[in-house]
């Protein structure tokens, strides 16, 4: 059951509204029980996703083995496990990045590839 949470922007309360489902929320149905007013605004919250398991809590645990395994990896390989790493933090890490792993699943090898970038990403 869906939660979000609003501000009324009449009288700067928050309040939160529950759907049954995600395809219910409509953001032009919400009313604030303040006021009544449809002026309000949706509040976006941080959400914490925890992860246990995966490569990168490996490398937080401090398992090198992980990062052994990785220094021989082929670039396939090296690609498809930064971009599952990336996913484990549940952040966007950037243009860049991607395209890094993209050309890295695609074969590529490392040094290729920091070859080619602008002097501004290099080491």
């Amino acid at each position: 059951m869906p939660t979000y949470e609003f501000l009324c922007n009449d009288t700067g309360q928050t309040f939160e509204v529950n759907f049954r489902t995600y395809a219910e929320y409509d953001p032009t149905a919400v009313r604030s029980p303040f006021t009544g007013s449809h002026n309000v605004t949706r509040l976006i919250s941080t959400v914490a996703i925890s992860t246990s398991g995966g490569h990168l809590d490996a490398l937080l645990q401090g398992d090198e083995q992980v990062l052994d395994t990785l220094e021989n990896a082929d670039p396939s390989t090296l690609g498809r496990t930064l971009r599952q790493m990336a996913l484990e933090t549940g952040e966007d890490m950037g243009s860049e990045f991607n395209e890094i792993v993209d050309r890295l699943e695609s074969g590529q090898s490392p040094q290729d590839i920091e070859q080619s970038l602008p002097d501004n990403l290099k080491e």
